[in-house]
């Protein structure tokens, strides 16, 4: 009994720290607005610090559908806030929204 406790509790554990990526932070909870640039087939997305989580930063990640990128940030205690993504095609014009914690969406403007 004693051992199945022990391995349940270290499966739950790993599985609280892996989690899994989904939005943790609205566009506004940002101190600055987050950014994205295309540079040929590259997707290079910035975020930055929490207003909500002082001690946090909102590390940015995308999910790709046709031709619309959907840009969502979890909180991290690094400072890491940069992200490259490889583009599946670089002849398109992408349309780039930041994903809100209730599935609102918000146009991200593109940085040239």
């Amino acid at each position: 009994m004693k051992k199945i406790t022990v391995t349940t509790i270290l499966i739950l554990f790993t599985v609280f720290l892996t989690g899994c990526l989904k939005p943790e932070v609205n566009y506004n909870e940002l101190f600055t607005p987050p950014s994205a640039r295309i540079i040929k087939d590259e997707l290079f997305l910035k975020g930055g610090a929490s207003k909500k989580a002082s001690a946090c930063y909102v590390k940015p990640h995308a999910k790709i559908e046709k031709d619309t990128i959907y840009v969502f940030g979890t909180l991290s205690l690094s400072n890491d806030i940069e992200t490259k993504i490889n583009l599946p095609n670089a002849n398109i014009t992408w349309k780039i929204y930041w994903l809100n914690k209730d599935g609102s969406l918000i146009e991200m403007k593109k940085d040239l």
